[in-house]
């Protein structure tokens, strides 16, 4: 896989996003808070996506899309 850095960093952020929501959430801060991190999780998943549709599709990749 040529982008599997890029996409672990990817989930990483998401990852640590998602403990911020958690804190947002418990320390009762502005919703403009949480909405912008939820925003940030969303650019995160769709670089994610950009970089795993960028990778070539494999021989088994091709035979269960035909099924």
């Amino acid at each position: 896989m040529k982008h599997r850095n890029s996409i672990l960093h990817e989930l990483n952020k998401i990852e640590g996003l998602t403990n911020q929501l958690n804190f947002i959430v418990n320390q009762q801060q502005p919703i403009e808070e949480y909405r912008a991190a939820l925003e940030r999780i969303r650019e995160s998943i769709e670089q994610a996506r950009t970089y795993i549709e960028s990778e070539p599709v494999d021989g088994y990749e091709l035979n269960v899309a035909a099924q």
